[in-house]
């Protein structure tokens, strides 16, 4: 069982055990469902995590909602866009009675993932909210979770006047909310400033620095497809800083999506799409 004072506390790995005995559902629309709310059709965990707490307890965050994104309705999307998906088996009439988007909820353990909890709602707001990530600081315990935030328009459309606490034209947003009680409350989500104006995602875990304390935490960011200067769309890599657990941060930008990660030999690994660097002295 990890302890605390390890970085990115995790539950420990089963050594020589057949997967197919080891593994058990926790939650799902048919196991341990969560309780129907508006805008539920069955989906859960799009974007989840699990961390081991100070207190020995392993909780596993994930997103509820009716699809790969649950945007809160009334949305804005093309007809174009709204035909394919339809095509890949779109939920509408369940989409347009989400009053609030996909919403965050958690499952705990206390005997070593044996049993698991009732899902519980730990983020639920106007838009479309998942986890991309959590970890337990080494120095204080306390729990930081990550969250994608997706705004209720997609594609090519005009923007929606009520989405203000979004950048302009900005699609989906990164920000970060903590716990200090174990998962038992948690602050109003931080949003990370967005380098480019359509949109930033993550699908990752953040760093710990050794030494510094100081925290990474990837990202991947997009201008949108332009014509003269952007045709393709490309991604590219953003990673955000922070030396104050968290509370504020600023960004760097590398030329593709990235990872990063701390090895063995506590040099940083940095990898993009495109290839990998190491940092020989924890910094970037």
């Amino acid at each position: 069982m990890p302890t605390p004072q390890q970085p990115h506390s995790r539950p420990a790995r089963l050594e020589g055990v057949d997967y197919r005995l080891a593994r058990r559902k926790i939650v799902g629309y048919d196991h341990n469902a969560p309780d129907p709310f508006p805008g539920f059709g069955g989906t859960v965990g799009l974007g989840q995590d699990v961390v081991a707490l100070p207190n020995g307890d392993w909780l596993c965050l994930f997103h509820c909602g009716y699809w790969h994104l649950s945007m809160g309705s009334p949305f804005v999307v093309s007809d174009e866009q709204l035909a394919t998906w339809r095509a890949r088996g779109f939920p509408e009439n369940t989409a347009r009675a989400a009053v609030q988007g996909g919403r965050i909820m958690a499952v705990r353990s206390s005997t070593l993932g044996r049993t698991w909890s009732r899902p519980e709602t730990v983020l639920n707001q106007r838009w479309d909210d998942s986890v991309v990530g959590c970890c337990v600081l080494p120095s204080t315990g306390r729990l930081l979770v990550f969250v994608n935030q997706q705004a209720s328009w997609y594609g090519p459309v005009d923007l929606p006047s009520d989405h203000a606490e979004f950048a302009e034209g900005v699609n989906t947003r990164i920000g970060c909310m903590h716990s200090d009680d174990g998962g038992g409350s948690f602050s109003t989500p931080v949003y990370f400033d967005c380098p480019f104006p359509y949109y930033q995602r993550a699908y990752t875990e953040a760093v710990t620095l050794p030494g510094s304390g100081a925290l990474l935490y990837p990202c991947y960011a997009s201008r949108g497809q332009d014509a003269q200067q952007n045709p393709a769309g490309a991604l590219c890599g953003v990673f955000h800083r922070s030396d104050d657990m968290a509370r504020t941060g600023a960004y760097g930008q590398s030329s593709s999506a990235l990872t990063v990660r701390i090895l063995m030999s506590h040099r940083l690994q940095c990898c993009r799409t495109v290839d990998c660097s190491f940092s020989p002295d924890l910094t970037l």
